[in-house]
């Protein structure tokens, strides 16, 4: 999603700004409230595949799912294409994409915003349980928020607003879209790369056929590191010792200084 953001921004705002804090900042004051339906499928925990597709299929079928709201076509106006068995016959349209993504998208937050009504029931009966011969206050009705409004202040949409996923297999690192709430999963990686440098050499160097060990040769004075070959004339060096004497700052800022 964060191309589409990229995209969209260059084309219909300006050019894109320099770093990501002024990009941010910029369509933050712009846009304030954006969901990805990647982030909301994954952090739902119910879906397996996170692919649009199969997600759009397990919110029609699902029975968690397929009751917990539904959608009426304006068929007064002729807006009939996505209705009943009109449905198929135009999946392949341009629109069709965004019926399929609006659909899973206000399913999931209505399933989770029930769901999180029977959790705290369950937890409410357990507490209940434990104080005998008290009376037990009565329970809220999970149902009746089904086909009510999306309650966006609900807990899983507040933690899910303005994410759009980065890496859903690193503790789900996403893009921040709110510049005064960093992601937490994010700054990991920025910080695990904070190590890491890649170096590009020239063809004259002749390493176009020289193995990762033999490239690691070279550097091998300056610390330890992983090295990953990732074409015939560039190199990933991962830090995780720098050798003081060969580089002051132990840092992989002071070993570029010194190359």
């Amino acid at each position: 999603m964060m191309y589409d953001i990229i995209y969209f921004y260059n084309q219909f705002v300006g050019p894109l700004p320099d770093t990501y804090d002024e990009f941010v900042t910029s369509w933050y004051s712009m846009f304030p409230s954006v969901f990805d339906t990647k982030v909301c499928s994954f952090t739902a925990d119910y879906f397996g595949k996170t692919i649009l597709g199969k997600v759009f299929e397990k919110c029609q079928a699902d029975k968690r799912l397929k009751d917990v709201l539904s959608f009426r076509f304006d068929l007064k106006n002729g807006f009939v294409n996505y209705h009943g068995a009109e449905l198929l016959s135009h999946a392949h349209e341009a629109a069709y994409d965004a019926y399929m993504t609006g659909f899973a998208f206000a399913k999931i937050l209505k399933y989770k915003e029930i769901d999180a009504v029977y959790q705290a029931n369950k937890l409410q009966k357990v507490a209940g349980r434990k104080k005998k011969g008290e009376a037990q206050q009565a329970l809220p009705d999970p149902n009746q928020s089904k086909n009510q409004p999306l309650d966006f202040t609900a807990p899983f949409a507040a933690a899910a607003l303005n994410r759009v996923m980065m890496n859903q297999f690193d503790n789900c690192a996403c893009f921040h879209m709110n510049p005064a709430k960093p992601d937490k999963g994010a700054q990991s990686i920025a910080d695990r790369q904070k190590d890491v440098v890649w170096i590009k050499f020239t063809p004259e160097a002749g390493v176009a056929e020289a193995s990762a060990e033999t490239i690691a040769s070279l550097f091998s004075a300056y610390g330890d590191f992983y090295v990953f070959k990732d074409s015939r004339h560039s190199v990933i060096l991962n830090f995780y010792y720098i050798d003081k004497d060969a580089v002051e700052s132990k840092s992989p800022e002071g070993f570029v200084a010194a190359m």
